[in-house]
């Protein structure tokens, strides 16, 4: 479409050369960011970072892991009733109402002050609610209490949403050393650590996930941006046709791998992986994907139209 605009009005070669280098600016600048990825599962909270999720009443009972609900002299019928408070903010919390979930889990911690997943789960509740200073201040009194890799990984994403990008990768390597196989903590510091352009060291946490867990598609997408970040063209496209192997509704891999294939001459690949993209954001409803996408196309276009 802008090619023809530039034929009707024949621009001179100057304008020309400069609107081209706007364009590859504008697609270099589309590739999908560095943000950190939650990753939900039952315990977790997919996409920024990932965070533990407070459990259904099928998971587990917070209140009688470990050493957590210690009772400091309580009468059973205290002990009964903070439990009892406990479980209903867990059930708030999973209607998503985060802010009754607060009430209980307060009323929990008021009657036994010493109950660790009471306060890692409100620290949960307020980190929904973007509040991640008191979300901080909860999961360090929870590791006060009982150390666990849960509450340094949760702490380790609130810090990283007031950027203090070195406290979070303290407290991801934290919950990495006390639970080796620990999926969240490895992708957290990962993507954690192609923010801080420590791409080596990205990548050889991403090796570790997918060492633990071959199908993910994000240790792949993400270890795929790493790959790009060094200019490692080849391996990137590789990483990115492995996400979407194994998901294959991943628009922003087809979007990736995509720039990669123009940025390698590929004009036909990527503009099949680009409409790819187009078509999954579509879907998605993701307004800013659609109009990336559009952008990308555009430029293909205008590569390949022999002018």
């Amino acid at each position: 479409m802008f090619l023809k605009s530039f034929n009707k009005n024949k621009f001179n070669n100057l304008k020309l050369n400069a609107f081209l280098a706007i364009q590859l600016l504008i697609v270099s600048s589309n590739l999908v960011s560095a943000k950190e990825f939650n990753y939900y599962r039952s315990e977790t909270v997919y996409l920024e970072t990932q965070e533990e999720n407070a459990p259904s009443s099928n998971d587990r009972d917070l209140s009688k892991v470990g050493n957590s609900n210690i009772t400091n002299n309580l009468s059973d019928n205290a002990l009964a009733k903070s439990e009892s408070f406990f479980n209903q903010g867990i059930d708030k919390f999973n209607e998503r109402n985060f802010n009754e979930a607060i009430s209980f889990f307060s009323q929990a911690i008021e009657i036994n002050p010493q109950y660790a997943n009471a306060y890692l789960s409100r620290g949960i509740a307020y980190r929904k609610l973007q509040n991640n200073l008191a979300a901080i201040e909860d999961y360090s009194k929870a590791i006060e209490l009982e150390p666990s890799a849960s509450a340094y990984l949760n702490r380790g994403v609130a810090r990283s949403r007031i950027n203090d990008s070195n406290g979070a990768l303290i407290d991801y390597s934290k919950a990495i050393d006390m639970q080796p196989d620990y999926i969240a903590a490895y992708l957290n510091r990962g993507n954690l650590k192609i923010q801080k352009k420590d791409f080596s060291g990205a990548i050889k946490d991403f090796n570790k996930v997918i060492e633990l867990e071959p199908g993910s598609h994000k240790a792949y997408f993400s270890r795929g941006r790493a790959h790009s970040s060094l200019e490692q063209n080849d391996k990137a496209i590789q990483d990115y046709t492995q996400a979407i192997y194994f998901n294959n509704k991943y628009a922003e891999a087809f979007y990736n791998r995509s720039v990669i294939k123009s940025r390698t001459r590929d004009y036909l690949g990527s503009m099949s992986d680009a409409e790819q993209a187009k078509g999954l954001y579509n879907l998605q409803h993701n307004q800013k994907g659609l109009e990336k996408s559009n952008k990308l196309i555009e430029y293909i276009k205008y590569k390949t139209s022999g002018n």
